[in-house]
């Protein structure tokens, strides 16, 4: 797996010229990282530092949480452990695949969120989760712990392959064999629909935290129920098709040609319709994440405008001042989706406020902005 993602990232840094434009040399490091040390046994040590305005390179994590909340989470009762050692049996096995990966790689820091934000502490999450754009933006590589449910199903395949023995005494070993993966790629449909990448096999697909994490990094490695599958802004390879690289497939990022042709409202109304319809439908743990789970992307695509020569004006609750009158224009997703004669089922109010009943992000579902 490491040597797959080594010889990706080397063919990305040197022949994308996306690639090679989008990444910074000497990235500003999250508040605080995870530091891994050799100690020389089979385990590396593990322990939360404070980066202290230090430059460097990082990689990140992106997982479903789930139900699962493990001992090792750093609240204000476990920093002082957790800056002294994290221990080993305390972290679960998506951790664990992600401190080996990133050894592997030759990478000495980690970020996770539920190590590198103080759990329970309000204050720090609002500071981190200014921060968030950046941390994912900045990252060397972002690991998506694309199939696993919660922190115990682990990054990599735990199934066997089947091996069958070569009986040739002048060639002798096993050849490992696997099923063939069905779905080519993962399109940004497949992060609201599930398309054929199978949703119920990768959830973390469906998450909203997951797509801005997804969209912000400039390189992704995902680890999914079909093998594991890289991209970058021009485009993915994965171990499932040879190596074969498969266009098509840009991801929404600075480099993008999507992005090179926001000079104007049209091309930015349409790019940020794309965005909320595809992100509309995603899961969240709590509705009130709504709109900060997506304050990335928006920040984002404001500086792209910007560097166009294109201002939107104001953030207005996942609307903008320039184009009100475009993004104001959202149904339902369900109105395009349903048969004729199905009944829309529009879901009930929660409890809190999330935004103006004029914002799309007002409706827990999915919209769409078909045929404004």
């Amino acid at each position: 797996c490491a040597r797959s993602l080594r010889f990706w990232i080397g063919q990305c840094s040197e022949a994308h010229a996306m690639c090679k434009s989008g990444a910074a040399p000497e990235p500003l490091m999250p508040t605080r990282v995870v530091r891994i040390t050799d100690t020389g046994g089979p385990r590396p040590a593990v322990r939360l530092v404070a980066s202290n305005g230090a430059r460097g390179e990082y990689v990140c994590l992106s997982h479903c949480w789930g139900g699962l909340r493990p001992a090792c989470i750093t609240t204000r009762d476990t920093y002082q452990r957790n800056t002294a050692e994290i221990p080993w049996s305390s972290l679960p096995q998506t951790f664990r695949d992600a401190v080996s990966v990133t050894r592997l790689l030759g990478k000495e820091f980690l970020w996770i969120d539920s190590l590198c934000i103080i759990q329970g502490d309000d204050a720090d999450w609002r500071a981190e989760a200014a921060r968030m754009c950046a941390v994912y933006e900045n990252s060397f590589l972002t690991l998506m712990a694309t199939k696993a449910r919660d922190g115990r199903d682990g990054l990599l395949r735990a199934e066997s392959p089947a091996a069958a023995e070569i009986h040739d005494a002048s060639l002798p070993g096993l050849v490992f064999l696997r099923e063939q993966s069905h779905f080519p790629s993962l399109g940004w449909g497949d992060m609201r629909a599930g398309g054929g990448a199978r949703p119920e096999a990768n959830p973390l697909l469906g998450r909203a935290w997951a797509f801005q994490e997804r969209c912000l990094s400039l390189r992704a490695a995902h680890f999914t129920a079909n093998g594991v599958l890289y991209e970058c802004p021009e485009g993915q390879v994965c171990d499932w098709s040879h190596g074969r690289g498969m266009a098509g497939n840009l991801k929404h990022s600075r480099g993008s040609p999507a992005r090179a042709g926001l000079a104007g409202a049209r091309e930015f109304a349409a790019e940020w319709a794309r965005i909320t319809s595809a992100y509309s439908g995603l899961k969240l743990t709590n509705d009130r994440d709504r709109l900060p789970a997506l304050a990335g992307m928006a920040r984002q695509l404001a500086s792209c405008g910007t560097s166009n020569g294109y201002r939107p004006g104001r953030y207005l609750a996942g609307l903008w001042e320039d184009t009100f009158d475009r993004d104001v224009m959202w149904t339902p997703g369900s109105v395009c989706d349903s048969s004729e004669g199905d009944m829309i089922q529009v879901p009930a109010a929660g409890p809190e406020y999330i935004a103006p009943t004029w914002s799309w992000a007002s409706f827990r579902s999915s919209v769409t902005t078909w045929g404004r």
